[in-house]
């Protein structure tokens, strides 16, 4: 369970570690940052978890991660489990506040909030936090607790290295997560192993090697219907090359249907006014 797990040597020596320090940032004898890493597969979820509900008691405690997905999962798997923070969502609405035009209503812009009342930020997936979101975390000189794999690649194009050198690391991958098979396929890759030969000897519908025509008819069918099903069941679909994303978008949207409804996700290449 979440907030009831045995934990494993490893991971009750990382939750002591964090509490260590914990204690000794509030008291100015530590740093304001602890950056916790794990590989998938390990318990991070467990373990920030156990964290989770023990801080909450004493604290004020803002949950945040960088996209809205990270966000929706992180709170409702803290919802789920009893655990109910002063504060949980993205980032940007952790730290920033939007501009308006008062006489038209017209957004101008975000301005970073000039205070946060919390003792202590928790940032989930930190792995994809870039290197400004990074500075005005730290610029509020509050206890901040990151939480990410640190065998992910840092955002494109960010010389960002917060996962680097985590003050801890969860490494041990459980053998019940070995079931999963995108997990053993990542510990397969991690070890140099032959990684296309898992893909293909796959038996499992969470991990299949299909060709281009079949892609697409997974895609079409994952997409039909989505609207009346749960959020946590939103596909999310990821490519390497334009002609399969022109493929796949046209797909999905054979799936969902012609028309534009509310709530549909677009992406906008260009300003409308060009």
């Amino acid at each position: 369970q979440f907030t009831t797990i045995d934990p494993t040597d490893e991971q009750a020596r990382a939750i002591a570690a964090v509490k260590k320090w914990l204690k000794a940032a509030r008291e100015g004898r530590d740093g304001k940052l602890f950056v916790l890493g794990g590989l998938a597969g390990v318990g991070k979820t467990a373990v920030t978890g156990v964290l989770a509900r023990d801080l909450v008691r004493d604290l004020r405690v803002a949950f945040a991660a960088p996209t809205g997905m990270a966000a929706g999962v992180l709170a409702r798997s803290l919802a789920a489990r009893g655990v109910f923070p002063d504060s949980c969502g993205t980032l940007h609405r952790l730290l920033y506040r939007p501009l308006y035009d008062e006489s038209t209503g017209r957004l101008l812009g975000w301005e970073r909030k000039k205070a946060l009342d919390f003792d202590l930020l928790v940032v989930d997936e930190a792995s994809m936090v870039s290197a400004s979101l990074l500075e005005d975390l730290v610029s509020y000189n509050i206890p901040m607790l990151a939480v990410g794999d640190h065998g992910q690649l840092p955002p494109v194009g960010e010389e960002i290295k917060l996962m680097a050198n985590p003050n801890v690391r969860l490494e041990q991958v459980h053998r019940q997560a070995l079931e999963n098979p995108i997990v053993a396929l990542s510990v397969a890759v991690r070890a140099g192993g032959d990684w296309r030969a898992i893909i293909r000897a796959s038996t499992d519908p969470r991990l299949q090697y299909l060709d281009a025509f079949d892609s697409a008819a997974l895609v079409m069918d994952r997409f039909r219907g989505f609207r009346d099903r749960p959020l946590d069941e939103d596909p999310l679909v990821i490519c390497g090359t334009n002609k399969a994303r022109v493929m796949l978008n046209a797909a999905s949207r054979t799936g969902l249907g012609p028309e534009l409804v509310p709530g549909d996700r677009v992406t906008v290449l260009r300003d409308g006014r060009h």
